[in-house]
């Protein structure tokens, strides 16, 4: 349902310092539902899969942002998520940490889990 996060949490390594320029996300099941990834400068404790997203204020204390995808680009059998955010960020540790969160109602099917990816200058 939307609000809920989808997935579980995870990484990008990336260098301590940069900007975000581009958040791709492979929709191989073909939904186009909205995400937003919710960027963290530390680990956080993650909401389970399909549970209302729900960071902790001290966790959200480390949030560095959040990326909307709302430009989908549709194919035959799949679609294109892309956000240009152009966000800065500080990640001390080398690694911002993540968690999806969606607008909707995924179904996903088997074989079909989408990718994410970004593009950071």
């Amino acid at each position: 349902a939307t609000g809920d996060a989808f997935g579980t949490r995870f990484f990008f390594t990336a260098r301590k310092e940069g900007t975000i320029q581009a958040v791709v996300f492979i929709d191989r099941d073909s939904e186009g539902i909205n995400k937003e990834l919710v960027l963290f400068k530390r680990e956080f404790t993650a909401t389970a899969d399909n549970a209302a997203f729900d960071p902790s204020d001290a966790d959200l204390m480390n949030c560095l942002g959040v990326i909307n995808i709302v430009s989908w680009y549709s194919f035959a059998n799949n679609k294109v998520g892309i956000a240009t955010p152009g966000l800065f960020y500080v990640a001390p540790d080398e690694m911002l940490w993540c968690q999806i969160v969606t607008r909707g109602a995924d179904n996903i099917a088997a074989g079909s889990l989408p990718t994410v990816f970004m593009v950071v200058t």
